[in-house]
């Protein structure tokens, strides 16, 4: 049997071909609270690394069993 789950997943573009997945959540919510989180790093702990231009798409994670 397949498993599924509709989720949220939070992609960092890194460049025009790479992308990084920076997690997966299962409401609006959560995933907007990463977000917020990642703009604070930037801003008041200067984490310039995780600046940059990310997207949240909707999503089924499919485990298929061996």
């Amino acid at each position: 049997m397949i498993n599924k789950l509709q989720q949220l997943i939070v992609i960092k573009i890194e460049r025009d071909t790479f992308f990084q997945v920076c997690g997966y959540y299962d409401n609006i919510n959560d995933a907007e609270e990463y977000i917020k989180q990642v703009h604070n790093a930037v801003n008041i702990k200067m984490m310039k690394q995780f600046a940059g231009e990310y997207i949240i798409v909707p999503c089924f994670y499919i485990n298929i069993p061996r």
